[in-house]
């Protein structure tokens, strides 16, 4: 919805103001441990389960005017760190 090269300016955004979740190994392991909700026999929850639990109870950043769950903005910070 929002194209690549936003996508990309709203993940180099969260990287500068998150500079611990600065690589691709720890925005990984971020969103890896962020799973909150649960599925059966594997384990982990959806990424959009996660989005709606982040929105849900609170964990927003606000970036260049959008606000976006955290899961949302990790991902975003990740992609921005492949090659255009």
């Amino acid at each position: 919805m929002l194209g690549p090269d936003r996508v990309r300016q709203l993940g180099a955004h969260y990287r500068a103001a998150t500079p611990n979740e600065n690589s691709a190994d720890a925005l990984r392991a971020a969103i890896s441990n962020g799973h909150h909700v649960r599925i059966p026999l594997l384990g982990i929850g959806s990424l959009d389960d996660q989005v709606r639990d982040d929105f849900a109870s609170g964990r927003t950043v606000l970036l260049d005017g959008w606000v976006l769950a955290v899961t949302e903005a990790r991902q975003a910070a990740l992609f921005s760190l492949t090659p255009a």
